[in-house]
């Protein structure tokens, strides 16, 4: 969540005992966080999980600061669960019949991606879709697009700015961002556009990533999911 300066009244009014956010909100070291401190509220700062292990930790982390580290340990246990589950399911897909896909965003999420593709059994494209010009800000190619060839393109079903905050989600969003592509000239011979399948999907950076990596395997492999 975006934390603005003027929502710090509306959180000290709750008194919660901590606050916990991303550390790399860094606006919030000079302005929210010294006024939540001064009313005497904790903030623990976490790392934004990029992949299965990172997870693992933060829920551990999450445990003892918050007194549950049973709970914790259980949670974790049911994520694993989880992926082996998945593993199990995906491990009837032949190496050699596994789908390429791309997943049509900005790269902040891209070592996400890899994670839940690899537990999905896709292939990705590994990043070699976005223009590297810029360091702060990777645009995809459709060029590049092309020349992989994905079978499958995912993307988010929401519209944010630049700074993150949501501006629009749901099926209309979908509706436009999928037309979009089937319009744009050069994805016309990309198997995932003249198939129809592009999908959205929701990426969670959090104890819910093995469920965006079902729902990938899903989108890649329905007949695997039947029952």
């Amino acid at each position: 969540h975006n934390i603005g300066i003027d929502e710090v009244e509306r959180i000290i009014s709750l008194s919660p005992d901590i606050l916990i956010t991303w550390n790399s909100k860094y606006y919030l070291y000079e302005t929210v966080i010294p006024e939540l401190e001064q009313a005497g509220i904790d903030v623990l700062l976490l790392d934004t999980p990029t992949n299965f292990d990172e997870v693992r930790d933060a829920i551990i982390m999450l445990g003892d600061v918050v007194d549950a580290p049973d709970r914790a340990i259980e949670m974790v246990r049911d994520f694993d669960a989880k992926i082996d589950h998945l593993s199990q399911i995906v491990s009837e897909v032949p190496k050699e019949r596994r789908i390429r896909v791309t997943d049509y965003h900005d790269y902040t999420l891209s070592k996400v991606y890899s994670t839940l593709a690899d537990a999905a059994g896709v292939i990705t494209d590994e990043n070699q879709v976005f223009l590297q010009g810029n360091p702060d800000y990777m645009e995809i190619d459709n060029q590049l697009v092309a020349e992989w060839n994905p079978e499958l393109i995912t993307f988010r079903p929401y519209y944010t700015d630049t700074d993150g905050c949501l501006l629009d989600l749901g099926q209309s969003c979908v509706d436009e961002f999928t037309s979009a592509l089937q319009g744009t000239s050069s994805l016309k011979n990309v198997s995932a556009i003249q198939n129809l399948n592009i999908s959205p999907l929701t990426i969670c950076q959090s104890q819910y990533m093995v469920q965006s990596a079902i729902d990938l395997a899903y989108l890649a492999y329905p007949y695997l999911f039947t029952q």
